[in-house]
């Protein structure tokens, strides 16, 4: 059952998060598609019009932005941080395609965070990249955690109640009777029977524990035959010892 429990969970973390991916994803196209429609990126746009939109974003938002441009080769040529320029965007955020055969969604990372990325073709031959903080996912993760800690939790709770229930119906029960039952034997009153009428092992046992009884009282009532014969046939002999005297001496008086 844990088991079991614990796969489903790890199955539905990666669908919800895989889903929180996609709207992510989703997002980034939608705000890139009109990004490319503003003025200030249509050409060649300047570090400050790229800073303006990156914290326009971030307030929009709450979640910090960047916004690259790069040549066909993927080396950036615009960008708020000047120690970018010239260098691969792809190296830099060791951006790794969502999917191989989509090159415009991609997952990367820093030093600082983790990221997630989108991009179009800008101009001629150049690409215009949208990266989004993926710090986000982690409050996905320990949400879902959360509320998926608390259904197991309760779960197990209501799994053990319903355990301890059926156990001391089933189980605990049953074997209490056939202890007190044997008790009883052990005292003497063989004409006890257990308290158990159930078609399973236990009915089984108390079927076989009503037999013994039943078989161990006729042997003690056998055995009680036997001693009181036995003891009878006793006294007849020594009142017989005793009796052959005093015959002996009226037999002697009548002679």
């Amino acid at each position: 059952f844990l088991a079991t429990m614990a796969v489903f969970l790890w199955l539905a973390f990666r669908s919800e998060r895989r889903l929180h991916h996609r709207a992510a994803f989703e997002h980034l196209e939608e705000t890139l598609a009109i990004l490319s429609m503003v003025p200030e990126l249509r050409g060649q746009p300047t570090d400050a019009d790229l800073g303006k939109l990156e914290e326009r974003l971030t307030e929009r938002t709450g979640v910090p932005h960047r916004i690259l441009l790069t040549d066909s080769l993927f080396s950036i040529v615009a960008s708020t941080s000047a120690e970018l320029l010239g260098g691969d965007i792809r190296s830099h955020f060791h951006l790794v395609p969502e999917d191989p055969s989509e090159t415009g969604r991609a997952f990367g990372s820093t030093e600082a965070e983790p990221w997630i990325a989108a991009s179009r073709t800008h101009g001629n031959a150049g690409r215009l990249y949208l990266l989004r903080s993926g710090a986000g996912g982690d409050e996905i993760a320990d949400q879902f955690w959360r509320i998926r800690g608390l259904h197991v939790g309760v779960t197990l709770l209501v799994f053990a109640i319903v355990l301890s229930f059926l156990g001391d119906a089933f189980v605990q029960r049953p074997i209490e009777d056939l202890a007190a039952h044997i008790r009883r034997i052990e005292a003497g009153q063989f004409d006890t029977r257990p308290e158990i009428h159930r078609n399973d092992e236990f009915g089984w046992l108390a079927e076989r524990f009503t037999e013994m009884s039943v078989r161990l009282k006729e042997a003690v009532e056998k055995l009680v035959r036997s001693e009181k014969a036995a003891a009878a046939g006793a006294v007849a002999y020594r009142v017989a010892r005793q009796a052959v005297e005093p015959l002996g001496r009226l037999k002697r008086h009548v002679a």
